[in-house]
């Protein structure tokens, strides 16, 4: 960090730029705020893995005729779907669609 505030310094060459001093417990707090976000990103990413988890156990789970009677396709079309989707990365958004199109459809249709 000094080396960086000495190179600046010559820039300058004493032309009116002033020396900053950095307070090295600001640098400590910065590392803890990125510190504390990248632990809730990670805590973030259990979640949705676990919600995709979630619904892929709850399409293996379920009967064909049950795809077949909200008419939303074919188990084996949910099951590649859910699958493909944690290849390429939209693990949540694969799993989302699936709980509105097929779990909560199921779930207000078995409670008629």
């Amino acid at each position: 960090m000094n080396k960086l505030l000495s190179y600046a310094g010559e820039l300058c060459n004493g032309q009116g730029c002033k020396e900053i001093e950095m307070d090295p417990s600001f640098v400590t707090k910065l590392v803890a705020i990125l510190g504390g976000f990248v632990v809730f990103l990670v805590f973030l990413l259990i979640i949705s893995f676990g919600f995709w988890l979630w619904m892929l156990i709850d399409a293996l789970r379920r009967k064909e005729e049950e795809f077949k009677k909200i008419n939303s396709g074919d188990k084996i079309l949910w099951l590649v779907i859910l699958l493909v989707s944690l290849v390429m990365g939209l693990w949540f958004v694969a799993a989302l669609v699936y709980f509105f199109v097929i779990y909560r459809a199921l779930k207000t249709k078995n409670k008629k």
